[in-house]
């Protein structure tokens, strides 16, 4: 056989596996990202459902954010919008990802990445599976049809759902940390892999492009900081010109109580350090940021009725704490 032949008989074959996997791509892709539709960070991504240009201040980061920053307290002590872009285990391609997903239809004035995620480790083939699920479905969805629906196959495309809490995540229940200090000073700095500040400086340079202002912030947390995380995001952050705000080291600004205010021993806090720290955060943001106040605008009525449902899910989990 000819090294043509060889060629075109390749090339036909690679075809039609690219046919085959956009085909079943195309079947498994949710049309919709509703309760029941299986799309992947459904939370994270709700804010392709928010108006258009109507998100002042998108967080990206891993847990620590949709645990730490609330929104809908945002807008109701400081009146700018806000979204959690935030996934559990969040890797650095997958924030990039949800920064692109963020900016289909935003133009926020503030984006702000929480640290805790940049240090987490991640492989080539990662990214690259990653990158395929992007452009085919098949990858992300592949065991999707074991619970869907014929009719979602015919169906009209419907991504309208977005979060009533803006990505944040309600959590009452309380686990007390040991009394161990997290930040103890030191001048070291802990290994950061080439990568991962790739896709930091990414994620800036998409910032400036879009003419976006750019912030880093560490949440509390007394598992998952140190001062050696610290240094090392504070020196790239001053090499870079970018903010860069730790709460690690305001914890009697924040008021934060570790006996009280986290749910899970110290790796997250619970409602009530999210109170703290979203009050503190929330005026910080405001003074350095100018950001707007949109309240009693006629624009944002459903950011008040987010608000009044977010209320009522207080008060029915605070309810079962007495």
């Amino acid at each position: 056989m000819t090294r043509k032949k060889i060629c075109i008989r390749c090339t036909a074959f690679f075809a039609g596996l690219l046919l085959c996997l956009l085909a079943v791509s195309y079947v498994v892709a949710p049309k919709g990202n509703g309760e029941h539709s299986g799309f992947i960070y459904r939370d994270a991504k709700g804010i392709i459902a928010e108006k258009e240009n109507t998100v002042d201040v998108v967080f990206l980061g891993d847990s620590e954010v949709y645990a730490s920053i609330s929104p809908m307290q945002l807008w109701e002590e400081q009146g700018f919008t806000s979204y959690d872009c935030s996934t559990g285990g969040q890797l650095l391609f997958d924030t990039l990802e949800l920064l692109n997903t963020a900016l289909e239809n935003q133009h926020p004035k503030l984006v702000v990445l929480e640290a805790n995620a940049t240090f987490r480790k991640f492989s080539i083939g990662e990214i690259a599976y990653n990158k395929a699920g992007e452009y085919l479905a098949v990858f992300r969805y592949h065991d999707r049809w074991k619970w869907m629906k014929l009719s979602e196959l015919f169906g009209p495309r419907d991504f309208n759902w977005t979060s009533e809490m803006k990505g944040f995540r309600l959590n009452l229940d309380t686990k007390a940390a040991s009394q161990k200090d997290h930040m103890k000073a030191s001048d070291k700095l802990k290994d950061m892999p080439k990568k991962n500040a790739w896709y930091i400086e990414a994620i800036k340079k998409k910032c400036e492009e879009n003419q976006i202002q750019f912030m880093i912030l560490s949440t509390p947390s007394r598992q998952n900081w140190n001062m050696k995380k610290h240094n090392t995001i504070a020196a790239m952050a001053e090499e870079w010109g970018v903010p860069y705000v730790d709460l690690n080291l305001k914890e009697k600004e924040l008021g934060v109580d570790w006996q009280t205010d986290t749910k899970d021993k110290g790796d997250h806090l619970n409602y009530f350090g999210a109170q703290k720290v979203t009050s503190y955060l929330g005026k910080y943001l405001k003074e350095t940021y100018d950001l707007p106040d949109h309240r009693g605008d006629a624009e944002y009525d459903s950011w008040d009725k987010c608000l009044r449902k977010y209320h009522e899910q207080i008060d029915v989990l605070t309810a079962k704490l007495k």
